[in-house]
């Protein structure tokens, strides 16, 4: 099949999550023979040669979102009935590209990756597939009960109240529906003959599991603007690894933009170095690196690996 996909952005430099699992459905398309098509957004400036991509898509096009016209859109929106986080990705240049596309070629399927990305795949007559991913509306539902700041708890519960009608109507007008747990779909309310799981996985060409002789230290990664990561961060450096220090003498190293503050922040800290004088000290015993540019060597060093599920629940 010929198969257009619709990204929020390129996956150039696949670390966060929702890159990881775009570059696999995309990988995972082509091996099973299909030939891929990427239209996507992208807020930095992209060379032709598009990194993660060559060899995998037929062709890679995109449109350059800027960073203040998203957050314009965004805060308009919240005067409006549409979700910001969809109205800020409202954009005729990839309506146009979109269309543009589906004139050029003759796809069999189109596969929209992430909510905001649904309303272009509607401009496509035929088989659509939506990944939604994760359910924003269980997401802004927790994140109005647990977010740090009052401002951010207000936002999202209008947000929420938004995202329940919109998100459940945004699936009305696709084959099939992706989302990686029966938790976030059944907020939906879609069986399972509507909306398939489909959980992320690991390429293990790209990061092969090892022996864990000469293994040393634990390793917390994510994304800590994204606030179960960061509740999750807090509780680990303020609560859990004081006492482990009783207890043992292990660093712990968290990797991800945007740490929260009071957590010593040492930028291109590899784990295994041990030398906490470089901003861990025995009463916290962790430090936090920041964006890293390639999370292979933490995830290879790390004797232990930490989940953020224990504080907001198994997803």
């Amino acid at each position: 099949m010929k198969v257009l996909v619709l990204g929020e952005s390129l996956p150039q430099a696949a670390q966060d999550g929702g890159n990881l699992r775009l570059l696999g459905l995309i990988r995972g398309l082509v091996f099973c023979g299909h030939e891929v098509d990427l239209a996507a957004f992208t807020q930095e400036e992209v060379s032709t040669g598009v990194v993660g991509l060559a060899g995998w898509c037929q062709r890679v096009a995109w449109v350059r979102l800027r960073p203040w016209a998203v957050k314009a859109r965004a805060m308009a929106a919240i005067l409006m009935n549409l979700p910001s986080n969809v109205a800020a990705y409202a954009s005729p240049e990839m309506e146009a590209l979109v269309a543009r596309m589906a004139g050029e070629r003759n796809y069999d399927l189109v596969l929209a990756c992430r909510l905001r990305m649904a309303p272009f795949a509607r401009l496509f007559p035929g088989p659509k597939i939506l990944d939604l991913c994760d359910s924003l509306t269980l997401f802004s539902d927790r994140s109005s009960r647990t977010a740090s700041r009052s401002w951010e708890r207000w936002f999202h519960r209008v947000e929420g109240r938004k995202l329940k009608g919109y998100e459940a109507e945004a699936c009305e007008g696709f084959s099939k529906v992706l989302i990686t747990s029966s938790v976030d779909r059944n907020v939906l309310g879609l069986g399972p003959g509507r909306c398939e799981v489909m959980g992320n996985g690991v390429d293990l060409d790209d990061r092969p599991f090892g022996a864990l002789e000469g293994r040393r230290g634990i390793l917390f990664l994510g994304y800590m603007g994204y606030g179960p990561n960061r509740e999750a961060a807090r509780w680990l450096a303020g609560e859990i690894v004081p006492e482990l220090w009783k207890k043992r003498d292990e660093e712990v190293v968290l990797v991800g933009a945007n740490p929260p503050r009071g957590i010593p922040l040492v930028p291109g800290r590899s784990i295994g170095d041990h030398d906490f004088d470089a901003g861990a000290s025995p009463q916290s015993g962790s430090v936090a690196t920041g964006p890293v540019e390639d999370l292979r060597p933490y995830l290879a060093g790390a004797r232990a690996m930490l989940s953020r599920t224990v504080r907001w629940g198994k997803r």
